[in-house]
């Protein structure tokens, strides 16, 4: 990635790179689960004030959860008051996965998807492509989920070779 669109404070990926160190600090309401695949968000008005201060935003109805949403993020639940999203290309210290971050709104200026009053495409074959972009993503994560698992059952097995050996 070019240092250009890396440094330039409007740029999406310069965006996500500040999002990403604030979640590594975890100390503006939003912090890595265990894994460090998905985000946590703790402090949702902690959160917003931080966003609204990065993006230089004076909207009074910034919303914290659009704003993931609208970034590609999948919300993956909420416990109690903290909400989980997840996102392929966002992870713990691996800052070169963001020159990967696609917007969807990116996705439908590439592919000519015209979108309608309502925000649906305004044809079959434009809803084909955003279902498309939408299942490529699911499928990113599921494959990353994968191996994850399977990273973890090849360390339970070395465990317990190790203890079947003492």
């Amino acid at each position: 990635m070019s240092t250009a669109s890396k440094d330039n404070q409007f740029s999406f990926t310069y965006m996500m790179h500040g999002l990403h160190r604030m979640v590594s600090k975890g100390n503006r309401g939003i912090m890595w689960s265990a894994c460090g695949k998905k985000v946590i968000i703790a402090d949702r008005n902690k959160l917003r004030l931080a966003l609204k201060r990065m993006l230089r935003s004076g909207d009074a109805r910034f919303s914290v959860i659009g704003y993931m949403k609208k970034s590609g993020f999948i919300d993956e639940g909420t416990e109690g008051r903290e909400i989980t999203f997840t996102h392929p290309c966002f992870v713990r210290g691996r800052t070169d996965l963001l020159r990967n971050f696609t917007l969807k709104n990116a996705f439908c200026w590439a592919h000519d998807i015209c979108v309608g009053d309502r925000g649906k495409p305004d044809c079959p074959l434009s809803l084909l492509k955003l279902r498309l972009f939408d299942l490529d993503r699911t499928m990113l994560n599921l494959r990353n989920s994968c191996l994850d698992l399977s990273l973890d059952i090849q360390n339970l097995l070395h465990m317990a070779r190790s203890r079947a050996q003492e």
